[in-house]
């Protein structure tokens, strides 16, 4: 290809891609009824603050909640065991980590990625020797005594 047809596509692609994007925005805009996808408050630090929709304000929601959670990675079934995925190995992985620092072995976290691979067993083999699955009473007992996960 010679020069001036890069340049003459170069400039073909950047129209195109500015038309989309001011038709993104002007949607938008035209939705929210402000000046852009809407105006965001970060609110006081103490919650998760609010988002202005037109005339409405809706809560923001709490990015690492365990339904943020479930919708992204979803849920296991019991018993949990090596290879499970889901929120419930998360909620798992959080109260081990809390465990072993509660008990002064150290502050070396294991991923909370809300699947039992290595690392999680590793952990719970120290915790709770020869345990190779959690059944939903166990569970409930010592990784949700809240009631966040199972209701």
């Amino acid at each position: 290809m010679n020069p001036k047809s890069i340049l003459t596509l170069f400039i073909i692609l950047l129209l195109t891609g500015g038309a989309a994007y001011g038709v993104i925005w002007f949607t938008s805009r035209k939705k929210t009824g402000g000046t852009g996808p809407g105006n965001l408050d970060p609110g006081t630090g103490n919650g998760p603050g609010t988002i202005d929709i037109g005339d409405n304000k809706q809560p923001l929601p709490k990015i690492n909640s365990y339904g943020w959670w479930a919708n992204k990675i979803g849920h296991a079934s019991f018993p949990l065991k090596y290879g499970s995925r889901g929120v419930e190995v998360l909620k798992m992985q959080e109260g081990l980590n809390r465990m072993v620092r509660d008990k002064g072995w150290g502050s070396f976290d294991i991923a909370r990625d809300g699947i039992w691979g290595p690392e999680t067993q590793t952990r719970l083999n120290l915790l709770f020797p020869g345990t190779i699955e959690i059944s939903k009473p166990f569970f409930a007992i010592y990784f949700d005594p809240e009631k966040e996960i199972i209701k």
